[in-house]
């Protein structure tokens, strides 16, 4: 359980979950409560943002709620097993972004259409790239050109039309 609730240990020990999971309360509170009454719940790939480091991250759960009898028969509790998928459902998501960069660029005939397929590629996972900016120079320029961009506007301060290889602040 450390591993799942993070720099949160030794703090959530004891802790009622919602205190320990404040963040993704409004996702699982609905599904314990059925447990509570007796059903158990099961959810595959849950996206769940927690704040276990104390910053949010993009994690994925597959996990199951299943009532705990008490001494009376009803239940007195919850068990949760449950298998973090966030590795593996990154990385299927990052691999098909280099797919589709490849699929898009492959039969492109001239740099232009390259640079243009290439950032409607970027542009099509912004969970993983909010943005990008594609500059291009001859081995003899002085200075790379913006030709593309995807999530931020051109001219941003962060994504400038034109950068000096002479400029020390890059």
């Amino acid at each position: 359980y450390k591993g799942i609730i993070g720099g949160k240990h030794p703090w959530a020990l004891g802790k009622p979950t919602a205190t320990v999971w404040s963040e993704i309360w409004r996702d699982i509170e609905p599904l314990l409560a059925t447990a509570m009454a007796g059903d158990g719940t099961y959810v595959e790939n849950q996206l769940l943002i927690m704040e276990r480091n104390g910053y949010p991250e993009e994690t994925y759960y597959t996990f199951s709620y299943s009532p705990v009898p008490d001494d009376e028969g009803g239940p007195g509790g919850i068990f949760c097993a449950n298998t973090d998928e966030t590795r593996r459902i990154v990385g299927e998501r990052q691999l098909a972004l280099l797919r589709d960069l490849a699929a898009r660029t492959a039969d492109a005939r001239t740099a232009e259409e390259v640079r243009e397929r290439a950032i409607e590629a970027l542009a099509g996972d912004p969970h993983d790239l909010p943005f990008a900016m594609l500059y291009a120079a001859k081995a003899d320029d002085v200075e790379a050109t913006l030709v593309g961009a995807a999530g931020i506007p051109p001219g941003h301060p962060a994504a400038p039309l034109v950068i000096p290889f002479d400029n020390t602040t890059w």
